[in-house]
């Protein structure tokens, strides 16, 4: 499941929560979608190129380094960190340096 995706499904439930249906349904349906949402906000890491000769990428949230062989996280279907599980949200590469 891509970023965008899991987004527009956020997107979803936050405008099911803000729709008039909502009130009139059991507040334990509304609490559900109320942690449903948190707990998809909750469990994400970004992950930050820190060395490009070896492409060398940090975890925000468990703090692992790992090296992946080319290219980003995402471009190897890396949609979350191999140690601690979290859903890479975010990817930050170096910015290539002029010669």
């Amino acid at each position: 499941m891509k970023e965008n995706d899991i987004q527009e499904d956020i997107n979803i439930l936050n405008e099911l929560l803000d729709n008039e249906i909502v009130p009139r349904l059991h507040r334990r349906y509304k609490n559900a979608l109320e942690e449903i949402i948190e707990e998809v906000n909750k469990n994400t890491c970004t992950y930050e190129q820190i060395e490009e000769d070896y492409n060398v990428w940090h975890c925000s949230k468990c703090k692992c380094d790992w090296c992946i062989e080319e290219g980003t996280p995402i471009d190897n279907n890396m949609n979350y960190c191999p140690e601690c599980g979290a859903r890479i949200r975010e990817i930050i590469e170096l910015e290539e340096e002029d010669e």
